[in-house]
Parts: C-alpha cells; structure tokens; sequence
C-alpha cells in the first residue's frame, strides 16, 4: 500500500502539491507563532515552497498502539512498605480498643464504688 501510493503521488505532481501543501499547513499548525516582524528561523518551512520529507509520507498512517508490558512482581520495598502500612493500621486498631476498654473499666470502677458506698450505708 505505501509503495502504491508513492507511486500515485509521483505520477502525478498535482496531487503531490496538494499533499505536500495539506503536510506543511498541518505542521504549522503545531509550530508556535512567529511575530510578523521577525523572520523565521532557519529549516522551517515558508509558504510556497515544496518539501519532500519522508515524514510526509506517513502522516496518512496511523502507527498502533504498543501493548502493555506483563505486570512485573512487586519489589521488596514495595512488600515491606504495604506490611508496615498494614501493621500500623492493626496497631491502631488495637490502641483504639484499648482505649475503649480502658474507659469500659473506668465506669465499671465507678459502678462498683458507687454500690459499695449504698451496701455499707444500708448495712449502718
């Protein structure tokens, strides 16, 4: 199909033109803007003029997409990091409910101080 088309191209230079002129005017769109007063800088391409570069060619074709590479095994560091993230979250854990069983304790405490105090005003 390439070849077929560079031989299209060349058999007939109108439509070389045109390809040519749609090439450039697409690369100029990506350029940025130089202002009117300065000229532009050498190598790029000014308007009328013809390049026949092998970029040209293919801007017709759209190159696939690559595949992803298989997902690789995690790194030690990686191991290690999600182990301590998860170990900290269990101690966490754990200090939280000590805290709520330090406070359970606490009220039980109360409980049983406030009970005695009524058995040995009852028992006078």
């Amino acid at each position: 199909p390439m070849k077929q088309q560079q031989q299209q191209q060349q058999s007939t230079p109108n439509n070389s033109a045109r390809t040519d002129a749609t090439a450039t005017s697409k690369s100029q769109n990506h350029r940025p803007h130089t202002p009117p007063n300065k000229p532009a800088a050498a190598g790029s391409c000014s308007g009328g003029k013809e390049h026949n570069t092998p970029n040209d060619n293919k801007a017709d074709i759209v190159p696939q997409s690559p595949t992803p590479p298989p997902p690789a095994k995690p790194s030690s560091y990686a191991l290690a990091m999600s182990r301590m993230i998860e170990m900290n979250a269990d101690m966490q854990f754990a200090y939280a409910r000590l805290m709520m069983l330090e406070v359970e304790h606490q009220r039980v405490q109360a409980r049983l101080g406030a009970l005695e105090k009524l058995s040995e005003n009852n028992n006078i």
